[in-house]
């Protein structure tokens, strides 16, 4: 990577072909790459990749971040530990939030092999909800003008991914904006954990269902706490 900008640079993979349903973030890297500089930080300059992937040195690709077996194959460790710390019994229900959906795919996949009296549930934005019409539907949706605070999870649902979600996760929901934002707001106040609302979306579900929860063992995945303090929603 170093040979393809300079030392003060952050280099920065588009999300994906638009044709596909991605979308390019690479106005919103700058905007965080400003109030990096207006706090003080190293003034980097910004260098986007070009689509494709390209070749690295070496005949080295870049995994793409979500649609990709080695991301899926990370995600197994989730379920591991949850093995690993021997919690007896096993939880009843393990959420996981949705996006691309490789963390999703790998934590169901690993499931139904460790835990398999679990049962694995996606977690998405009511207003970025291409996984569960996706999965309701049997058919792979494209995104559609996502809006929704938890900007982690505006991508578009990975094919790769889907075709796992499809075979090894029982269900998908989602909670709107209000309902993150408390989940979110809750984690920072009770369990005093900087999470970004995109990792809050497993809580929010809970929260929103409490008929399907109540007297259960949960398991949520808080994934991700890139938030800017200056602009908490609450």
């Amino acid at each position: 990577m170093a040979r393809l900008a300079p030392d003060d640079a952050i280099v920065f993979q588009a999300c994906g072909d638009p044709s596909d349903g991605h979308f390019d973030e690479l106005g919103r890297m700058r905007d965080e790459l400003a109030a990096l500089r207006t706090a003080g930080g190293k003034p980097y300059t910004l260098h986007a990749l070009p689509w494709p992937r390209p070749i690295l040195d070496g005949g080295r690709r870049l995994a793409a971040s979500y649609a990709n077996y080695l991301i899926i194959n990370g995600a197994v460790l989730v379920p591991g530990l949850l093995v690993g710390q021997q919690i007896d019994p096993a939880p009843d229900f393990l959420l996981t939030p949705v996006g691309g959906g490789g963390l999703l795919a790998g934590c169901a996949v690993a499931s139904k092999a460790l835990l398999p009296a679990t049962v694995v549930i996606g977690a998405e934005p009511a207003g970025a909800d291409d996984a569960m019409r996706s999965f309701n539907s049997g058919q792979w949706q494209p995104q559609l003008a996502p809006d929704t605070i938890a900007d982690g999870l505006r991508t578009a649902l990975g094919q790769l991914n889907f075709q796992l979600i499809q075979q090894y996760v029982d269900d998908i929901l989602s909670a709107d904006d209000p309902a993150i934002i408390r989940a979110t707001r809750l984690v920072w106040t009770r369990m005093k954990l900087v999470v970004e609302p995109s990792a809050a979306v497993g809580l929010a579900v809970v929260l929103n269902n409490p008929q399907r929860f109540a007297g259960k063992r949960v398991a949520i995945v808080f994934s991700g706490g890139n938030v800017d303090i200056d602009k908490l929603p609450w």
